[in-house]
């Protein structure tokens, strides 16, 4: 396995910037390649290494990791501050870590995935639903619905984390320790139209941030393939020991069979 430090352009001219995991495989052929980004306010160095290494030393295929615009090493429009979270374009953007990773002689052009957690884990579902380039889509303790914003009403900014339950926080819950503002955001609107695009939905049943229940209903929605892993703790074990062992056993089993079948 190599790691290079890679940088592409969305199609409104933005610096991306991020990391291509090449596969040491002694084929001759291109292979599959998985592109993944992190969740709200993550950047890719906070455990999607963790992530990305163990699938890539699971299976045979490369893996595109990316900071969204504004955040980690990425840059953003001039006329835009950094760290605004705008779910249509970190989106929009992801089809254009997709469109990169195409343009790379180790890629397999039939064969991209996406993956992502959280706020990204809600971007997947759309992606994966419009963009037919791919064809799977891992999402976990996926954000499935955001807020909405009254009509006319300028945008708040709001931290992030707080240590106050009582005051205003994006993440102000007993998991958690600026945001621009999420309008109304509903990736799950088209999950139905992932299929027949492969679906892997990991939800916890102790997620506060993302409830169970909404990812529940969502995923009833989703028609085959698709299947369903729930964990037993809340919406950041994923990342940590025992957590972590079982959400990527079961995915790289799910990727194995359907991106590098």
């Amino acid at each position: 396995m190599t790691r290079e430090d890679i940088s592409f352009k969305t199609s409104d001219g933005v610096t991306l910037r991020g990391w291509f995991y090449t596969h040491n495989s002694r084929s001759a052929s291109p292979l599959p390649c998985l592109v993944m980004s992190h969740g709200f306010s993550a950047v890719k160095e906070m455990s999607l290494d963790k992530y990305a290494s163990h699938f890539i030393r699971q299976l045979s295929l490369n893996i595109l990791v990316y900071d969204h615009r504004g955040w980690g090493a990425s840059d953003t429009l001039p006329s835009q501050p950094r760290q605004e979270l705008i779910a249509s374009v970190q989106s929009s953007d992801m089809s254009d870590a997709i469109t990169y990773a195409q343009s790379r002689k180790e890629v397999n052009l039939e064969k991209v995935g996406i993956w992502g957690s959280s706020y990204s884990g809600g971007h997947v579902l759309w992606v994966g639903a419009v963009d037919k380039r791919v064809k799977a889509v891992v999402t976990q303790l996926a954000m499935m619905n955001g807020l909405g914003r009254a009509a006319g009403q300028p945008p708040v900014l709001t931290p992030v984390v707080s240590s106050d339950s009582t005051k205003p926080g994006a993440l102000s819950t007993a998991e958690s320790f600026d945001m621009e503002d999420l309008r109304s955001y509903c990736p799950s609107f088209h999950i139905h139209h992932i299929s027949p695009t492969p679906l892997l939905m990991t939800l916890a049943e102790k997620d506060t941030l993302c409830p169970i229940d909404i990812g529940l209903e969502d995923y009833s929605r989703a028609l085959e393939p698709k299947e369903l892993q729930i964990l037993p703790g809340g919406h950041f074990d994923g990342y940590i020991s025992p957590m972590f062992d079982l959400t990527v056993e079961r995915q790289t089993a799910f990727l194995k069979k359907t991106l590098c079948a």
